[in-house]
């Protein structure tokens, strides 16, 4: 689907770009989603500031509202990603993906990168 930003969008994602640390707070349904990939897909693919990109959201979130957002846009095309959800060894994640997802439960340790986990 073609991506026409409305002028808060634009003005969001430009936020973004031109603050290293920024918060997007708007109501559901007005494009968090689309505005933040769109800023993670410029800094990645465009200006190559950053390779990699860890979000730490909601369970839902994470497993199904991005990567429906990644595919659904046709300017979000070529940014990779991997999701991640759970705990231990049931937490599955790739290292040459280009963003990771990470459900954190509370009480419990969120796993990016299984090669980082400390010994126990």
């Amino acid at each position: 689907m073609k991506y026409s930003p409305h002028d808060y969008q634009t003005y969001a994602t430009n936020f973004i770009l031109t603050h290293p640390v920024s918060a997007v707070l708007l109501d559901m349904g007005l494009g968090k989603s689309v505005i933040t990939l769109t800023a993670i897909f410029d800094l990645c693919l465009d200006s190559f500031l950053i390779r990699k990109v860890l979000v730490i959201a909601p369970l839902r979130v994470a497993r199904d509202t991005w990567p429906a957002e990644i595919r659904k846009w046709d300017h979000l095309r070529g940014l990779t990603f991997s999701v991640a959800v759970g705990t231990g060894a049931g937490a599955e994640s790739r290292s040459d993906a280009g963003r990771f997802h990470v459900h954190h439960q509370p009480g419990k340790r969120a796993v990016a990168d299984r090669a980082e986990q400390p010994a126990v």
